[in-house]
């Protein structure tokens, strides 16, 4: 977190050692990379979590600066003398709707692919919040869970690959399956560095 421009906040224990309590930094920074640093996948691992988030049992809240993409504010940490002023920008709303209007921007590209996504999730009966949810054990790198209708049985199974790495995974049984994601049926076994399906049948 240090080498992507953010801060770790400590805590001194009764014996005066201290210890890490929070981490300050935009999520979107967060996600520059992993342990092994900085890497060109931060719009994707971006994207994936939210994508994890927006799928999961439960009502989803998304962070004004989460739905804006909104880098590490180390000004607004320089005026304000306080590290959690790194994701509490305050955008001023003309630099914003400059940056919402230019196409390729990456606050524009984030905006309108999570507009998107949230447009999906609402049409989808399987993401109802009380609808129960079962993790799935993949592999090593992949995150999958189902959300079943228990009154029509209908099935939603969400799968998530995160790593920085192409996976090969063992989906015959999802062949044919529509991805609500790509828009297209699923007919790979393939998944890209960061890629997510929402795969449902029928």
């Amino acid at each position: 977190m240090h080498r992507f421009g953010g801060f770790v906040s400590m805590r001194t224990l009764q014996d005066q050692s201290e210890k890490p309590y929070e981490i300050n930094i935009s999520l979107f920074d967060a996600m520059k990379g992993t342990r092994r640093g900085e890497d060109h996948w931060q719009a994707q691992r971006f994207l994936c979590s939210q994508i994890i988030m927006l799928g999961m049992k439960g009502i989803p809240a998304i962070y004004i600066h989460s739905l804006l993409a909104t880098p590490n504010d180390l000004a607004g940490v320089e005026r304000s003398g306080r590290t959690r002023s790194i994701n509490r920008r305050k955008w001023d709303i003309g630099d914003l709707f400059t940056e919402l209007d230019n196409p390729v921007s990456m606050q524009s590209m984030i905006f309108k692919t999570l507009k998107k996504i949230i447009g999906i999730r609402q049409k989808e009966s399987c993401f109802h919040p009380d609808t129960p949810q079962q993790i799935i054990d993949f592999a090593p790198g992949i995150f999958a869970f189902s959300r079943i209708e228990p009154k029509t049985d209908k099935s939603l199974t969400a799968i998530h690959n995160l790593t920085a790495t192409h996976m090969d995974i063992n989906a015959r049984k999802y062949q044919g399956c529509f991805d609500l994601l790509s828009g297209n049926t699923f007919t790979s076994e393939h998944l890209k560095p960061y890629q997510s399906l929402w795969l449902v049948s029928g």
